[in-house]
Formats: C-alpha cells, structure tokens, sequence
C-alpha cells in the first residue's frame, strides 16, 4: 500500500516516485493507493504507475492535510487491508503521517530509505 501526498488533487512528485518504489515490491501483486480526500483524476494517475486498485478515503476532515486525521484514516485502512507493506514519500508530510500511522498501530517506523532490498521477503521485526 502507498500512501498518496497531494495537495487538493495534485501529487507530489515524491509520491510518483514511491509508487515507483512499491512497484519493485509487488512482484505482480496487488498494489493499492491511499488517498486521503482525492479526486477521480487521482485514482487515474496511480493507476498509470502501477496501482490496481485506489482507496479514496473521503471527509470533509481529510480535504486538506491534517496529519493526525490523515493518519488515522490511514491506519483504519492498514487495519482492515493488512497489506505487508506500508510506504509514503519521505518528505515531512509522509513522514509525519506514516508517524501517526505507526504510533496508532503500534508498529515500527523506517524512514529515510534509500532502497529495498526486495530479495529479503521476511518483513517482521
């Protein structure tokens, strides 16, 4: 699952690049976006970089960023879904959300990756 920074319907050039990223982790698997108050045209631009399906999480909270909503909004997804791996970009708002999300899951946090060694599939701690 990766989770999708815009702002008002505009990805952030680091999610593109996250999104890169997971690909290289589905080994043609199921790749889902979380998107906290998408559009339409949001679903359409992760589907082009690989995402099979897109999980607009919609309230007139997460319109805007609010990091704490987002969070939650995340974390109940991450709850329900169980996917094996979480990511974001690793700028100050993924990293801030992906914080919240960890803490409300109690779940380690990692950031500031530089790669993935995909080779490893064991991704318990």
């Amino acid at each position: 699952m990766v989770v999708i920074e815009h702002d008002r319907g505009d990805i952030s050039d680091a999610s593109l690049e996250a999104m890169t990223a997971a690909r290289t982790l589905t080994d043609g698997g199921l790749m889902i976006a979380a998107v906290c108050g998408g559009t339409e045209a949001l679903a359409a631009a992760c589907g082009g970089y690989g995402c099979v399906e897109v999980v607009s999480l919609d309230h007139d909270i997460l319109s805007d960023y609010a990091p704490e909503a987002w969070g939650e909004a995340v974390a109940q997804l991450v709850a329900t879904r169980q996917p094996d791996v979480v990511m974001a970009c690793g700028t100050d708002r993924g990293n801030e959300v992906m914080a919240h999300v960890a803490a409300i899951l109690n779940q380690p946090l990692v950031v500031n990756c530089l790669s993935i060694d995909s080779a490893n599939e064991d991704w318990s701690m």
